[in-house]
């Protein structure tokens, strides 16, 4: 039986010898290797998307006068005029189209809305929407017109886009802003009270309308810029 022989490391520094290219001292071997992690596409998004939800508080503290709480509707106050029995039928739409109706209803005002502007702002709107940069769309007040900038927001929150673009594409689906306004309902008001829902859905709509145009005033005035973040405009 052959026994190893160990020589202390203090051996080699000694006397100098020369040393194996496999053999490392003991802080060597033990030193880490630091790696810098590769950044992946995923990371990218994620720092984006916290950039633009930072712009995002920003502009809202720009464009509102009063905190967000105070802007969000009570929905204790979206009870609407008299109380629903069970079994109560009476004359009302049953709510088999209420969607529909809304929807009809938003698409007027947006129409009326659109009418009200002049060509030069309908060139305008087509600009931005041509480069709207959806991590940050914020644009000098001197390349969109208040009133324009106020339809687009309008839109962009109604319609639940954060793009423009797909106001100008035909449509595969209810706009999802209108339906999250109108499931703040209970089922039986959707069934029972279909027609108060939509009147209540006219002045919400004008509503909205004015304090769009009332936020793009105030980032104009304040910054000389509008920010056109659709998460402005929900009070």
């Amino acid at each position: 039986m052959v026994l190893p022989i160990i020589v202390p490391d203090a051996d080699f520094r000694s006397f100098a010898w020369a040393q194996g290219p496999d053999v490392l001292a003991p802080e060597e071997a033990l030193k880490p290797v630091h790696r810098q992690r590769p950044r992946v596409k995923n990371d990218q998004s994620m720092d984006e998307a916290h950039k633009r939800a930072r712009l995002v508080s920003r502009w809202q503290t720009i464009a509102r006068s009063r905190p967000l709480w105070s802007l969000r509707p009570n929905l204790t106050k979206m009870s609407l005029s008299h109380a629903v029995r069970n079994g109560a039928t009476g004359t009302l739409d049953r709510g088999a189209n209420l969607l529909g109706a809304s929807e009809w209803l938003l698409r007027l005002s947006l129409r009326d809305q659109w009418a009200a502007l002049c060509h030069a702002e309908h060139v305008e709107v087509h600009a931005v929407v041509d480069q709207f940069p959806w991590h940050s769309p914020v644009f000098e007040v001197t390349t969109i017109a208040p009133n324009a900038a106020a339809w687009m927001l309008f839109a962009m929150y109604w319609c639940g886009s954060g793009h423009p673009t797909s106001k100008f594409q035909k449509p595969l689906h209810a706009p999802t802003g209108l339906v999250r306004w109108v499931s703040r309902f209970r089922v039986e008001q959707q069934t029972t009270q279909a027609h108060e829902i939509q009147r209540r859905l006219a002045g919400d709509l004008r509503v909205a309308a004015h304090e769009c145009g009332l936020m793009v005033r105030r980032m104009a005035s304040r910054t000389g810029r509008v920010a056109l973040f659709r998460e402005l405009c929900d009070f």
